[in-house]
């Protein structure tokens, strides 16, 4: 036989191998953007269960490198795991190209032993060290060691089929006696709402558009002079409206706006999006849940969310509107102080505009809204936002005691106490004139102003 019947044989095996991932890619890929690299790399008895290759997503260049779990089910071996290596090499030696993963596997050929293992850890911990944006679709199983992997990701989305856990799901389910679906136990539902591992669901058709939106945002970061009218927009509806999604939309480019962790605690908001033609990174307390005050879980989601805007180096807009954080024994008696300490080194190291909606008390402020925590933090805040270190009920009693104490009405004089507190001692006013805030301005003057400050932060 001569070769180049040899080649086309080989080429046609491969091809009808992969022609199921390679379907799955052409849904978020742009069309015939796909240039397969080592396409006879580790190639395996049956087929390939690794395919590779760079591609374009939304005019983005990225390196794509897919499991195949029509060849022998995906399972990972020692050559798999060094076609996935060799990638990543390929990615970074290509100017640090984003890199897409597809997970798809049943898990690991463990008849390579210790073999296997190794070569998990050099897997992980190539991507520990990777600097360029990683992006993981969980298209099937993520078991064992490669839940591991798509939780080092930068940004993991899942299919409906998508399940995520270090054990066996099958032999969990069994342990504990759960006759739940695999994917109810530990799908996409659980890994956005309790985990918080999964970034983003979204459907299949919306794949390609959404990662387009998000690599146009957070990796090339271009920006779009917008037209005169759209820079001096005003926003009068944003002191009208308490949905706190509703004022990040307003204060956004239109459709800019892209909330990751959206279902993973709702007492702060996440994501990213373009104001005045800039990227930047957006968080927004939720003062209608328990007057924005912070949990165990939104301060989770804070250190990952920090973890993202420091390594893509995105300005931090900050909508602050929290009383602190929960009142409860079992908080205080948690992990809290620490991780709150850790978000604290975290923020102190990214470029920040805060803008106060509402109330800024306590932690509130130290957190979210204090210039003095960040590399460069200006601070803007509406006329009637409240800044104080503790809520008037407390202050007011502590600042005006004696005048109670002396009143003959102790109980109309505590509550005028209270309302002194709020509007004198708690006044933006007050704060700006000591040089805590830098600006007091209207509601609906708010997008002008962030977009003063980015002109200047983006431009130094």
């Amino acid at each position: 036989m001569d070769r180049k019947q040899l080649l086309a044989e080989r080429q046609n095996r491969h091809k009808q191998c992969t022609k199921g991932i390679k379907d799955f890619l052409t849904a978020f890929i742009d069309e015939k953007s796909f240039v397969e690299n080592n396409e006879f790399f580790a190639n395996e008895e049956n087929g390939e269960s690794v395919v590779c290759g760079q591609a374009s997503i939304g005019g983005t260049l990225v390196y794509v490198v897919a499991q195949n779990s029509e060849v022998m089910q995906g399972g990972m071996s020692k050559r798999q795991a060094e076609k996935f290596i060799n990638a990543c090499n390929i990615a970074s030696n290509y100017n640090k190209l984003p890199v897409v993963f597809v997970l798809d596997s049943c898990g690991g050929k463990i008849d390579e032993g210790i073999e296997l293992l190794d070569c998990y850890s050099k897997l992980v911990d190539i991507l520990a060290d990777m600097v360029q944006p990683s992006i993981c679709i969980v298209k099937g199983n993520a078991l064992g060691s490669m839940a591991l992997f798509a939780g080092l990701c930068d940004f993991v989305y899942m299919t409906d089929d998508g399940i995520i856990a270090l054990n066996s799901p099958s032999v969990l389910a069994a342990r504990e006696n759960a006759n739940e679906k695999e994917t109810d136990l530990f799908g996409k539902k659980v890994n956005e709402e309790k985990s918080g591992l999964c970034s983003f669901i979204v459907g299949k058709n919306e794949l390609g558009s959404h990662i387009a939106k998000l690599l146009a945002t957070t990796v090339s970061k271009e920006y779009v002079a917008p037209s005169d009218a759209e820079l001096n927009r005003a926003v009068a509806k944003i002191e009208k409206t308490s949905d706190v999604r509703e004022k990040v939309k307003l204060l956004a480019d239109k459709d800019s706006f892209i909330e990751i962790y959206e279902k993973f605690d709702d007492r702060v908001i996440t994501g990213f999006a373009k104001i005045g033609g800039y990227s930047v990174a957006i968080l927004a307390n939720n003062s209608a849940i328990d007057d924005g005050r912070i949990n165990q879980n939104a301060v989770k989601k804070l250190n990952k969310f920090a973890d993202l805007v420091f390594g893509y180096d995105l300005p931090l807009i900050s909508l602050v509107d929290c009383k602190g954080i929960e009142k409860s024994i079992d908080l205080e008696q948690s992990t809290i102080i620490y991780a709150i300490a850790n978000l604290t080194k975290k923020l102190a190291q990214i470029d920040r505009v805060s803008l106060i909606t509402g109330n800024a008390i306590g932690l509130g402020y130290t957190l979210f809204a204090s210039s003095s925590l960040g590399y460069q933090h200006s601070v803007i805040a509406w006329e009637n936002a409240v800044i104080a270190p503790v809520e008037k009920s407390v202050g007011g009693l502590v600042m005006y005691q004696e005048e109670i104490s002396k009143a003959d009405d102790p109980v109309s004089a505590r509550n005028a106490a209270i309302e002194k507190y709020e509007t004198m001692d708690s006044d933006p006013y007050i704060a700006a004139q000591n040089g805590f805030v830098n600006s007091v301005i209207e509601a609906k003057n708010s997008r002008i102003y962030l977009i003063s400050k980015l002109q200047v932060m983006c431009n130094d």
